[in-house]
């Protein structure tokens, strides 16, 4: 594995969509089934060092594209649901299943579409209790608590210009942990 690449990715990458966005959606990190070392192989090998892609093939994680994204896709993905339920909301359009589902299959964090999908930490994992990138040998991946106090400020300060750059109309966090709230706070320069 290529140690400095991981910390690049990890500087570097941020999620799905436009930067350009009016709806910005930001969330600690996406969920994952894969190990790290699949993570590795399958999408920081293949980051072409873009802040954010469009989700558009099935490059980034061919489970989930199949599951959410295909033409074929038949379940909505939970967290996505209050998201794309907010959106057609902002757009006025029936909030029913068959809206969300075509929302996510064909708009969300799209290329050239009107929302972003970023997450404040970049390695996706399956919950916050677990902790599956000890195998990265930097230092700073050797346990989660060290992950999270080694890239969070750098990453704060990124989200920050970030938005101070593209002004987004909209920026919604979505986690209500405690930990996290301080952390939004600190992107938005208020309580």
């Amino acid at each position: 594995m290529n140690e400095v690449l991981i910390d690049e990715f990890c500087l570097g990458y941020y999620g799905y969509g436009e930067l350009c966005s009016k709806y910005w959606f930001v969330g600690i990190e996406e969920g994952g089934e894969k190990s790290a070392n699949d993570f590795y192989k399958e999408t920081i090998e293949k980051w072409d060092k873009k802040p954010t892609s469009a989700i558009q093939d099935d490059d980034i994680n061919k489970g989930a594209w199949k599951m959410f994204f295909s033409p074929e896709a038949k379940k909505i993905q939970t967290t996505w649901r209050g998201i794309i339920q907010l959106l057609l909301s902002l757009e006025n359009k029936p909030i029913d299943r068959e809206n969300i589902l075509n929302f996510q299959k064909h708009r969300l964090g799209r290329e050239n579409g009107n929302n972003l999908l970023l997450e404040l930490l970049p390695l996706p994992n399956r919950n916050t209790a677990k902790w599956i990138y000890s195998s990265y040998e930097l230092p700073q991946f050797s346990s989660r608590i060290k992950y999270y106090r080694h890239y969070t400020p750098k990453r704060i300060k990124q989200i920050k210009e970030l938005i101070a750059e593209n002004n987004p109309e909209v920026v919604v966090f979505y986690s209500a942990t405690k930990k996290y709230i301080k952390d939004w706070e600190e992107i938005i320069g208020i309580e």
